[in-house]
């Protein structure tokens, strides 16, 4: 809506909201059905077998997957937490790196925190 008394050749504002999406990327558990010890808590993720890993290389729901800036860290992220949830799970786990999208600025403070984590996770297994 134009105010009457501005010129018609100024454009109306745009509102910034909301933020352009951002992409990340993360780790899917892709078999979920054939998982052994999993959490009664997540009972119904799993039958829903929509299983994600979580930063702290454990099983959780879309709510707390990881989110990792690049494709690289996420697969050497998913190439760890198979070593882990294998032993955890079973060896019929099978994850794989999916890319998602996110629309906020809190998620892209998250995406660096987590990441930041994971390298530093990655870079101590390296060193034992």
């Amino acid at each position: 809506m134009t105010n009457p008394t501005t010129p018609r050749s100024t454009k109306p504002y745009k509102a910034v909201w909301p933020p352009p999406n951002r992409d990340y990327f993360t780790v899917r558990v892709m078999n979920s059905h054939a998982l052994r010890n999993v959490s009664a808590v997540l009972w119904a993720v799993h039958e829903k077998d929509d299983l994600f890993v979580g930063p702290s290389v454990r099983l959780t729901s879309a709510v707390g997957r990881v989110q990792l800036d690049t494709q690289e860290l996420a697969a050497q992220f998913c190439e760890h937490a198979h070593e882990v949830l294998s032993k955890r799970h079973g060896d019929e786990i099978r994850l794989a790196v999916v890319s998602g999208m996110a629309p906020t600025k809190i998620s892209h403070r998250w995406t660096y925190e987590q990441s930041e984590r994971v390298r530093a996770m990655l870079d101590g297994k390296a060193w034992s």
